[in-house]
């Protein structure tokens, strides 16, 4: 009867703290969910944080900006620039791609020495 019981408390115990430690998130704020970025991975948001690219980072992001959970610093969005992609080159003009008449040019062979 003893093991029965010590069986069915610790079933219970168990079971009845799995919710409370799969809702446990850590440094992450309510109802956010922490990401974790390490050197090599796309920046978060598609906009370059000015953390340490050389170690990786545990973050939660939301409209006010990036939480870096493992240092405590926040880099809020309007702070941080959008990547811009590189400006286009030059435009080709008419004369770019089409070859120049060779020198000396002759229309009609009579005429030419």
């Amino acid at each position: 009867m003893r093991a029965g019981l010590a069986c069915l408390a610790t079933v219970l115990s168990v079971w009845a703290g799995a919710p409370l430690a799969a809702a446990a998130p850590g440094d992450c704020a309510p109802g956010s969910s922490c990401q974790r970025w390490c050197p090599g991975d796309p920046d978060p948001a598609g906009r370059p944080i000015p953390w340490d690219a050389n170690v990786c980072h545990d973050f939660y992001w939301d409209y006010q900006g990036v939480h870096d959970t493992g240092t405590g610093v926040f880099y809020s969005w309007s702070s941080l620039p959008f990547k811009h992609p590189p400006p286009p080159g030059p435009v080709p003009t008419q004369t770019s791609y089409l070859p120049l008449p060779t020198l000396p040019f002759c229309p009609v062979p009579p005429w030419c020495p």
